[in-house]
């Protein structure tokens, strides 16, 4: 197992998955290839009977 980079080690690193601190760094943005249209929460239970939602997007 990979062990966890300290605060310093972290800080230097180009993995970033904080989105303030990636605009600061003037990392790209990358965007998912289709747009989201919305969300339908009347899909009714999942496989294990908990809510759920349908996601609509195109693209």
């Amino acid at each position: 197992m990979t062990p966890l980079l300290d605060h310093e080690a972290l800080e230097r690193s180009a993995v970033v998955a904080d989105n303030r601190m990636n605009r600061e760094l003037g990392l790209d943005i990358v965007a998912p290839p289709f747009t989201f249209l919305g969300a339908d929460d009347r899909a009714g239970p999942d496989y294990t009977g908990q809510p759920a939602v349908d996601s609509h997007d195109e693209g």
